[in-house]
């Protein structure tokens, strides 16, 4: 017979508010070697496969563009960096 749990639930949405989670370790953003394609990672992450031309990226040799303490601000600093270099699809 399958014992349940009495523990309660935790209610995710009463934790922190979005974009505020202390937890997640820093976000950088880096450069393809193959296309020069902007990506985001997380720091400590060791492979990444290009979301443009599919490269198997080593990001320990990856040229690193910018860092951020949430993923937050690392997705708005990657959206304004390729808008400045016209990729936004406006």
């Amino acid at each position: 017979m399958l014992a349940l749990s009495t523990k309660p639930l935790m209610n995710l949405y009463d934790e922190k508010p979005f974009g505020s989670n202390s937890k997640m370790g820093v976000t950088l953003i880096v450069k393809c070697t193959k296309c020069a394609g902007l990506m985001l990672t997380a720091k400590g992450q060791k492979t990444k496969v290009c979301p443009y031309c599919g490269t198997h990226v080593n990001l320990l040799r990856v040229q690193r563009v910018a860092a951020s303490d949430s993923a937050f601000e690392a997705s708005e600093m990657l959206r304004k960096l390729k808008s400045e270099k016209g990729f936004d699809k406006k």
